[in-house]
């Protein structure tokens, strides 16, 4: 098991010299996502406005096998100045993921001196599995960006800027935290995740450019303006307990050479 919990505490500094900064009428948005196996939750999502502050986005999924504790949890919350996020996942013979982030955006539009303070605490207490926490900040004026920024350990962050008559300052923090648990896929059960719709695009890109296949387009008539028509489709190679199957994605490239694509 693993649980991450990520802070942000964002406030104007209240000396005479520095202008507050109204953090009450931002756009605060939240997120959170879940998964085990191919069960999920999400993406669960929320704003203010038009909801009233605090937000807050919730996901969770629990295992479909009850002899085996695999879970995932993603909770964010969002507040007058306040993001804070908290994912946990375990996973024992799937994948488990939990994905949770907070945002805000606000503009100021008075000119003077600004002083942008955050308490930010990473706290990660990790067992086993992978996990990353960003908080992300960026301070703009108009299209110049004075401040664009990622931060993955705690920290006391203080940035002065000063704002001109007639400028308009973005401001934009927002908290991510992804946590996930990988079960060995090089052991039995040999358990693989689906085929993604990034990989179902790429197959035909990696089956093109192997040497072997192109001889083989070729000793059957096709030139190289015969092989870009070529559609290859990805279909399920099956299981068959070979060694070669073993700890692998593996899908079966079937190729159709059409007049047009």
């Amino acid at each position: 098991m693993r649980r991450l919990f990520l802070v942000a505490l964002i406030f104007a500094s209240c000396a005479a010299s520095a202008l507050p900064i109204d953090l009450s009428s931002a756009l605060y948005t939240t997120s959170a996502f879940a998964e085990v196996g191919s069960d999920s939750d999400g993406i669960n999502a929320d704003s203010s406005p038009p909801a009233a502050l605090p937000v807050f986005s919730s996901a969770s999924v629990i295992g479909a096998d009850t002899s085996v504790n695999e879970f995932a949890f993603a909770d964010a919350i969002a507040d007058d100045g306040f993001l804070a996020v908290v994912p946990e996942a375990r996973g024992s013979l799937s994948h488990a993921g939990a994905v949770a982030e907070a945002s805000l955006a606000a503009e100021l539009v008075d000119a003077g001196s600004y002083v942008l303070l955050l308490d930010f605490d990473n706290f990660i207490d990790l067992a086993g599995g992978e996990a990353s926490a960003v908080l992300g900040l960026t301070l703009s004026i108009g299209s110049h960006t004075l401040f664009d920024e990622l931060f993955t350990s705690s920290a006391e962050i203080s940035r002065l800027f000063v704002l001109a008559p007639g400028e308009l300052m973005g401001i934009l923090g927002s908290q991510l935290v992804a946590a996930w648990r990988e079960h060995p896929t090089k052991v039995h059960p040999y358990g693989q995740p689906p085929v993604t719709i990034e990989e179902v695009f790429k197959v035909g890109d990696i089956v093109k450019a192997d040497a072997g296949w192109r001889h083989a387009m070729k000793r059957r008539g096709l030139d190289d303006a015969d092989i870009e028509l070529v559609q290859v489709d990805p279909f399920s190679a099956g299981y068959f307990n070979r060694d070669v199957e073993k700890g692998r994605r593996l899908v079966s490239g079937v190729s159709f050479w059409r007049r047009d694509i």
